[in-house]
């Protein structure tokens, strides 16, 4: 029994020795072993140099700041996407939620319709396309690929073959994945933005991607509360450009930002370090300079694991600032002048604006007889978007706001009203119609379906007589869709066409059915409507001065206002006091 005891204890100081050499004197080595440690070498971005005018006055500096980043620190698998999605969504919430902005500038859009579009064409948007589907060229591009839409890209974006962002219906079926459920477009826009910046650092993992810059110490706090539960997310020291009296310099010094491929290219000819995410000169004397302001990388030694996570860093090289420029312009001159020219261009404008509805110039007019009728320029204010017709509808849409956007809501329905008679009942020869109906009728062939894809221009004839006849103002607009459908002028697959086989009155029908859906989504169409208010005179001046003032567009003193809508002075003179003391320009 003894010799038995004897051998286990012997055995378990073996096992005890091994133990403590493994772990206590070993431990770190075996660890080390363990690792895959791959060595990268990763650049650090110089400081710009600063701009100066000829008197040492500072025009462009840079500013010390803090931006959210995210690394892609997430294990390969059914579920990457997924857990990307949800910590991209939480700090993009995080960030906006204290009034900050994510990165934009993406190839797709949204524009003030709230729908999709292309920010980019011809051979940029080829070369987005072939990116985005996987090619190396352009020439490759598979003809469905080449001729996708806004909306197929995002689709495609959203699936679970790119960056998965969507909903599973049934959580525990992977086939019930729906792209873009659950997610506004604007969300959507902004999480493909980031995952693809994401996607493009993908073979470099080790290097971060910017979520938001120049952000608030508010937002640095939350997250950095929240960093525990935010994977790859950091907050990063970065400086941000900063211009002095921008609003009197803009034009000539110009702005940065990131690098489009061929500023890329153009730049890695003259300097091989310039890389992807850098920030360059865009226009003006940023551009121009770019090389002197840009200054020299420095650079480190990064160690990382397999999934792309720094472990250490060696061999810092600290980044040289770009050299500073001076300028030959004189600061307080530009200023000087820049005021002189404004004031002068009011008072040019303020000679030419009569209290009219409308001027015809005669024939062979001069341009320094033409005139300006009051009613173009309140027109100006919807056109220009000086007054915000979304905040016209919202929840805290003052008096004259509500006032107007009921006046606004009630002639729309009767414009839609009368386009689908006039499709289907009436079909009144353009030429009869009044200019206002003509304005909504061309407007739904040039800007609607033209420019959407739905007539298809390089189909139409533009010799043939029926088309002609539409643009002459002899044939009515219902005639002329009929028979661009009966000529194959009509991409139908964009129409909603439930049969492949549909006659012409059925595609006739989608057709109807799309522009009454689309044009209240158009927010050049609720212009149009809004100009032949103010023409009608369904809008007032006085309303729209009013709105001027509810929106903070200009801040009057009550009296002044009171002499408005007392009727102490008229809607014009206000508005011609408004744009001489330059509060309108």
């Amino acid at each position: 029994m003894s010799i038995v005891t004897f051998v286990l204890c012997f055995v378990a100081g073996i096992l005890i020795y091994r133990v403590f050499s493994l772990q206590i004197i070993n431990g770190q080595a075996y660890l080390d072993d363990f690792q895959l440690k791959i060595e990268k070498e990763r650049s650090i971005a110089s400081a710009r140099g600063n701009i100066y005018d000829r008197n040492g006055n500072l025009l462009a500096y840079n500013e010390l700041a803090y931006s959210v980043t995210i690394e892609d620190v997430y294990e390969s698998g059914r579920y990457k996407n997924k857990n990307i999605n949800t910590t991209l969504y939480t700090v993009i919430k995080m960030i906006e939620k204290n009034g900050d902005d994510v990165i934009s500038g993406y190839e797709v859009i949204l524009n003030e319709n709230g729908e999709y579009e292309f920010s980019v064409s011809g051979t940029k948007l080829l070369r987005y396309l072939a990116d985005i589907y996987g090619h190396k060229t352009i020439d490759t591009l598979e003809l469905q690929e080449k001729n996708a839409t806004p909306d197929e890209v995002v689709e495609y974006l959203c699936s679970t073959t790119k960056y998965g962002i969507g909903t599973y219906t049934d959580p525990d079926d992977y086939k019930s994945f729906v792209p873009c459920l659950g997610y506004t477009k604007d969300e959507i826009i902004k999480m493909i933005t980031i995952r693809d910046a994401m996607s493009a650092n993908s073979y470099q993992k080790y290097i971060p991607t910017t979520i938001a810059t120049d952000v608030s110490d508010e937002t640095v706090a939350v997250i950095m509360e929240n960093l525990d539960g935010l994977d790859g997310i950091t907050i990063a020291e970065d400086t941000v450009r900063r211009y002095v009296e921008g609003e009197y310099f803009s034009q000539i010094i110009g702005y940065t930002g990131k690098a489009s491929a061929e500023e890329l290219a153009e730049l890695q000819e003259i300097d091989p370090d310039y890389a992807a995410n850098d920030i360059i000169g865009k226009t003006g004397i940023e551009q121009a300079m770019e090389t002197t302001l840009q200054g020299t990388k420095g650079s480190e030694t990064v160690y990382v694991d397999n999934l792309g996570r720094v472990i250490e860093s060696t061999n810092y090289v600290e980044p040289i600032a770009g050299n500073d420029v001076y300028l030959t312009i004189d600061k307080d001159l530009q200023m000087a002048a820049y005021n002189i020219l404004e004031q002068n261009i009011a008072g040019i404008l303020v000679s030419k604006i009569r209290n009219v509805k409308e001027y015809n110039p005669p024939e062979n007019a001069s341009s320094s007889s033409i005139i300006i009728p009051i009613y173009d320029v309140y027109f100006a204010l919807f056109d220009n978007n000086v007054i915000d017709i979304s905040h016209l509808s919202s929840e805290d849409a003052k008096e004259n706001e509500v006032l107007v956007y009921e006046k606004f809501e009630t002639h729309r329905e009767t414009v839609l009203d009368r386009i689908y008679d006039e499709m289907y009942e009436k079909n009144t020869v353009y030429s009869k119609l009044t200019k206002e109906y003509q304005s909504y009728e061309t407007y739904i062939i040039e800007d609607l379906l033209l420019a959407k894809g739905i007539l298809i221009e390089d189909s139409i004839d533009k010799e043939d007589e029926t088309y002609n006849a539409f643009y002459d103002g002899s044939i009515s607009m219902a005639e002329y869709l009929k028979y661009a459908i009966s000529n194959n002028w009509v991409e139908v697959s964009k129409l909603d066409v439930v049969s492949d086989y549909a006659d012409s009155q059925e595609i006739y029908d989608k057709l109807s059915e799309y522009i009454q859906e689309t044009l209240p989504t158009q927010k050049d169409f609720s212009k149009l409507i809004f100009k032949y208010l103010i023409k009608n005179d369904k809008i007032s001046g006085k309303m729209i001065c009013n709105i001027l003032c509810e929106q903070e567009i200009i801040n009057v003193t009550e009296e002044e206002l009171n002499t408005l809508n007392q009727g102490r002075k008229t809607a014009y003179q206000f508005m011609i006091d408004r744009i001489t003391n330059l509060e309108i320009t």
